[in-house]
């Protein structure tokens, strides 16, 4: 895992219900509302092998 994350620390995205946080390369972190819901709490990067903790 790349770091933790709070959730308070990431953008929400309203429309996708989706919570986002910036990559160091450049694209972001994402996870959404029904993956937390389910107990998950990693985000992955769609870019590249890095993943936060939230």
């Amino acid at each position: 895992f790349y770091d933790t994350v709070d959730l308070d620390d990431m953008e929400f995205d309203e429309v996708e219900s989706v919570f986002l946080y910036p990559c160091p390369c450049g694209d972001m972190f994402r996870i959404e509302v029904s993956e937390l819901l389910q107990g998950k709490r990693v985000a992955p990067c769609p870019s590249c092998t890095l993943r936060y903790v939230v």
